[in-house]
């Protein structure tokens, strides 16, 4: 039976990010803050085997597929239709997932960097303007260090999926160009795995 994963990185108005947090609280996308970096120290970086890579795959799962998340991503989702194309970034994967293929590229330490847990993340304006130059840091990448990482991404996917119809270069430049929108539209920004 075949399934896509979908990555979503979106601007949404302050305000919106603000009444989200009242209603839902942080849980779908903070939960186990102090777990997650400790589960981060101890991964070792990009997988060299499918045994190896297929532990790291679960715990991506096990903390952005968060049963209690599931009604608070339909909500940022049905949000996000108001924003324009400019800033949103939508990449889908068949069997695995784009977002778990970018944080096995990057390694632990630039995963760290990014907003939330593995790619799953809502930000208010302030929080991501704090968080954003240290995303800039891990996605702006070129030369040796950009061949290296979109060669992991591409291998993720392959060997988890059945590879993509992005370019694993669009899995750096997306992401980063919603939250430098964000930023300078004065929005939060959430990002989100689902799986269908």
């Amino acid at each position: 039976m075949g399934w896509n994963g979908l990555w979503v990185v979106g601007a949404l108005p302050d305000g919106e990010v603000r009444a989200l947090r009242e209603r839902y609280g942080d849980a779908p996308w903070d939960r186990g803050a102090a777990d997650y970096r400790a589960e981060l120290a101890g991964w070792s970086g990009p997988a060299t085997d499918r045994a190896a890579a297929q532990g790291l795959a679960d715990l991506m799962l096990g903390h952005v597929e968060l049963p209690e998340a599931e009604e608070a991503e339909e909500a940022c989702l049905d949000l996000l239709k108001a924003t324009p194309p400019a800033g949103v970034f939508v990449s889908s994967a068949r069997k695995t997932h784009p977002a778990a293929a970018l944080c096995h590229a990057l390694g632990p330490a630039a995963t760290a960097r990014l907003p939330g847990r593995f790619g799953s993340f809502l930000r208010t304006a302030a929080e991501l303007r704090t968080e954003l130059p240290g995303a800039q840091g891990v996605l702006e990448v070129d030369g040796a260090r950009r061949a290296a990482v979109t060669a992991l991404v591409d291998r993720w996917l392959d060997d988890f999926g059945d590879g993509s119809l992005d370019p694993a270069d669009e899995l750096l430049d997306g992401p980063l160009r919603v939250l430098r929108f964000a930023a300078a539209t004065g929005c939060g920004a959430v990002g989100l795995w689902r799986t269908y």
